[in-house]
C-alpha cells in the first residue's frame, strides 16, 4: 500500500520517477514468492515494480490492485531491462494510460507460465510493448480491459488491446498462450498491433470482444505483418468487420482455425475429443496454472475436468481456416 509523491525540486534528478513498492536502478536481484499490492505511483511509472538499467529474476509473485501512469503492475523503462518473469500473477492492475499489467519500452523481456487477469488501461490492459522483443510463452490473459482515455499523457496512434497492445516495432514473441474474455471498444480484444509485426504459435483466442478485430487488430502493419501459426479462434464478437484477425498477416501464417462450437473438450486441438486428449489430461493431473487441461479454469488439474472430456468422449469439432 505504498504511494509516491515525487516533490518538483526532486523530479528532475530522478530518472524516471515510480517504483512504488520497488524500484531497482542498475540492479540485476532475485525477487521470489513476493507480494505486491494497492501501491500507487501517481503521475510515476510502475506501481509495484520499476526496472531502470535492470535485468532481475521474479518468480512466483503477485502484482494486484497497483497503479501508475504506466506499467500498474511493473515498468521496465529502457532497453537494456530484459527482466525474467516466471509463474507470477498479475491481476487487477491499472495504468492511467498503457500497460496495466506490464509495461516493456524496449529490451527483450521473458515472460513464461504467467497470468493477465482484470488488469486495466487506456492501451494495453494486460501488456504494452513499446520497440520491445519481449517473448511471452505459456501465459494466460484473462479478462483484461483496453479503454479510451481523453486524458492521455502520452497519446498512441490508435487505443485498444485489451489482452496485449504491440507499438512501434514490437516485434514480440508470443507462444502456447491463451487470450480469454479480453475487452476493448476500438482494436484488438486479444491482441493490438500498430506498427509491429509479433511471430504468434499455438494461441488461443477466446470469447474476446471489440470494435474491430476481436482476437486480434492489425494497423499500419502492411510493410511488415505479423505471422499467426497454429493459433485457435472462437466466440470473438466485433461491432464491425472480421471478428478473428482483422488487417493483414504474413503470407507464412497456416494452421489457424476457427472452432465453430468452442468445445474446450479437445485439450491437444487436434479436432477430436479421444485417448489423445484423456492421455495430455491424465500427464497434468494435479498440476495448477496449466492453460488447456484445467477445463473448468477452477485452478487445478483434477476429476472433475476429466469427467467433462468423458462426456464428450469420441465427438469432434467442427473448424474452418480463421480468418
Amino acid at each position: 500500500g505504498n504511494q509516491i509523491v515525487v516533490p518538483s525540486d526532486l523530479a528532475q534528478q530522478i530518472p524516471v520517477p515510480g517504483g512504488a513498492g520497488m524500484c531497482n536502478h542498475g540492479s540485476d536481484v532475485t525477487i521470489s514468492n513476493c507480494l505486491f499490492s494497492q501501491n500507487d505511483a501517481g503521475s510515476g511509472l510502475g506501481g509495484g515494480v520499476q526496472n531502470h538499467t535492470s535485468s532481475p529474476d521474479l518468480m512466483n509473485c503477485v502484482f494486484t490492485d497497483n497503479s501508475a501512469v504506466d506499467g500498474g503492475g511493473m515498468y521496465n523503462s529502457t532497453s537494456t531491462d530484459n527482466p525474467v518473469i516466471a509463474d507470477c500473477t498479475f491481476q487487477g492492475n491499472s495504468a492511467e494510460d498503457e500497460g496495466g499489467g506490464l509495461f516493456t519500452f524496449g529490451g527483450a523481456p521473458s515472460v513464461t507460465d504467467c497470468t493477465f487477469a482484470a488488469n486495466t488501461a487506456a492501451f494495453g490492459g494486460g501488456v504494452f510493448n513499446h520497440g520491445s522483443s519481449a517473448v511471452f510463452s505459456n501465459c494466460t490473459f484473462d479478462g483484461n480491459q483496453g479503454e479510451d482515455s481523453s486524458s492521455l499523457t502520452q497519446p498512441v496512434p490508435a487505443f485498444g488491446g485489451g489482452g496485449m497492445y504491440n507499438l512501434l516495432g514490437s516485434d514480440v514473441t508470443i507462444s502456447d498462450c491463451a487470450f480469454l474474455r479480453n475487452v476493448t471498444s476500438f482494436g484488438g480484444g486479444g491482441i493490438m498491433n500498430y506498427t509491429s509485426s509479433p511471430t504468434v504459435s499455438r494461441c488461443v483466442f477466446e470469447g474476446n470482444s471489440s470494435g474491430y478485430g476481436a482476437g486480434v487488430f492489425n494497423q499500419e502493419v502492411e510493410a511488415s505483418p505479423p505471422t499467426l501459426t497454429d493459433c485457435d479462434f472462437c466466440g470473438n464478437t466485433v461491432v464491425s468487420g472480421n471478428a478473428n484477425i482483422d488487417g493483414p498477416i504474413d503470407a507464412s501464417s497456416n494452421g489457424n482455425l476457427l472452432l465453430l462450437n468452442c468445445n474446450t473438450g479437445d485439450v491437444n486441438f487436434d479436432l477430436a475429443i479421444d485417448s489423445g486428449d484423456l492421455g495430455y489430461l491424465l500427464a497434468l493431473w494435479g498440476a495448477s496454472s496449466v492453460l488447456n487441461a484445467d477445463l473448468n479454469q477452477d485452478g487445478e488439474v483434477t476429476g472433475a475436468d476429466l469427467a467433462y472430456i468423458l462426456s464428450f468422449f469420441g465427438g469432434t469439432i467442427d473448424a474452418t481456416t480463421a480468418p
